[in-house]
């Protein structure tokens, strides 16, 4: 039996997801050969091949996906997509397109290869139409942190932010100071510029701000008796946490939040003109390099009453979906279930232990701030309606303008939740 399996996440011109099954020969790189001892250990369990391929990107992969559901094939097993609407993957989510993977026999997901994350943010009613686990290290690397600049601390008398995180004072007030002292007219021309001076805190604009509000623990939903979305946008704790927001990107406040284009942010931080910098665990490679030494911290809490800290994960995560085309699902089910146990035994290990505490990170600090991390992943539910570009948009007008936009899409917002309840009560 061939188990075909489509990787589609591209980032920059390069894939993520393909590293996460495919490994064509051992290459000494520990991480790939992981992955490839992973795969012919499954293959020779269950007299199976594996095969992995990438099909197109975005809305180029839904469109192929689509087609070979409609047309009922069965060569493609499992589907490894993105969590992310402006590829219209949820289109098929909410169309039924997507086995409930409730009803596979072998799979268990209180078992630790499974991230129950997922369940509790991106499962409604009593259906899972999508699921990621220790064979998706791609997913822990779209996940959101805080990089910070040791050198640039010590330099300032500023205490590195470990002990702030193990005490649960890494909070919002924290952070506002830290950032503020950050900040620096390097040039003296009396005017601050991404490209001149020094920042407390940068970041691209479709990360930095949903990072902040999901860490403050705000989100676009909750979930009512039935565990079904409900709007969670229009309150007084949504509304102050976006205030909070704000401050960090006021005048003089040293938060640069990055409209220009991919990558100023990074450099910036490299460059050693910043203090902090809001990342991602993927792009630890681009500090390979970097002079001074940097740290990894989770994003802070709204308070020190917040029950704990949150980080987000990015949309364009990997996120498994099994087609209803899919004509073993049952056997499809097991080999998911062995291929995510044998990643949480040996794949896992060699992403999450050697490849970011080792070859990326620069202290012991650092590795237990990404177990920290790891167990603390949401998964925020993307909405036409509500998302980080509405908060983005927030910070590039410094105005909270929350109440009127909230009005302007409440209508539109709860149709798109009622077509998702349709969904997930239906059958």
């Amino acid at each position: 039996m061939s188990f075909t399996i489509n990787n589609n996440i591209i980032i920059d011109g390069g894939t993520i997801a393909n590293t996460d099954f495919i490994a064509e020969e051992e290459t000494g790189e520990i991480f790939n050969d992981a992955v490839f001892a992973r795969n012919r250990a499954v293959e020779e369990t269950l007299d199976i091949n594996i095969e992995a391929e990438v099909v197109g990107y975005g809305n180029t992969f839904v469109t192929a996906l689509n087609t070979y559901i409609q047309a009922g094939d069965s060569s493609f097993h499992a589907a490894m997509g993105m969590n992310n609407i402006s590829t219209d993957i949820t289109s098929l989510v909410y169309s039924g397109k997507f086995i409930d993977w409730n009803g596979l026999e072998y799979f268990n997901p209180d078992m630790p290869w499974w991230d129950s994350n997922v369940i509790r943010d991106l499962a409604f009613g009593d259906k899972i139409y999508g699921m990621t686990g220790d064979f998706n290290p791609s997913t822990l690397g779209n996940t959101r942190v805080i990089l910070f600049n040791k050198n640039l601390f010590s330099n300032l008398n500023i205490a590195y932010p470990y002990d702030s995180v193990l005490n649960n004072t890494w909070t919002h007030e924290k952070f506002k100071s830290v950032a503020a002292q950050g900040i620096y007219d390097l040039d003296g021309d009396g005017s601050m510029t991404y490209g001149d001076d020094r920042w407390g805190y940068v970041g691209w604009q479709w990360d930095t701000g949903e990072s902040l509000f999901i860490g403050y623990g705000a989100n676009y939903i909750t979930k009512d008796a039935d565990n079904l979305p409900v709007l969670n946008m229009n309150n007084e704790y949504t509304v102050n946490a976006i205030d909070r927001i704000l401050e960090l990107f006021a005048e003089g406040a040293g938060g640069w939040m990055n409209t220009v284009d991919w990558g100023h942010d990074i450099t910036i931080f490299n460059d050693g003109r910043s203090l902090m910098l809001n990342s991602r665990l993927y792009l630890l490679n681009n500090f390979r390099d970097m002079s001074d030494d940097f740290g990894i911290v989770t994003h802070p809490k709204l308070s020190e009453e917040q029950d704990g800290y949150y980080q987000s994960v990015d949309a364009v995560c990997t996120i498994c979906y099994i087609p209803i085309s899919n004509d073993a699902p049952e056997f499809t089910g097991i080999v998911l279930e062995l291929t995510a146990y044998e990643s949480w035994r040996t794949v896992m290990p060699g992403y999450y232990e050697v490849v970011l505490q080792t070859k990326y990170t620069r202290d012991n600090e650092s590795e237990q701030m990404i177990d920290i991390i790891k167990n603390n992943r949401c998964f925020p539910l993307q909405l036409n309606s509500f998302s980080f570009i509405t908060i983005a948009d927030f910070i590039r007008n410094n105005k909270n303008t929350l109440s009127s936009v909230y009005a302007a899409n409440e209508a539109k917002a709860l149709k798109e939740l009622d077509d998702i309840i349709a969904c997930y009560a239906a059958g």
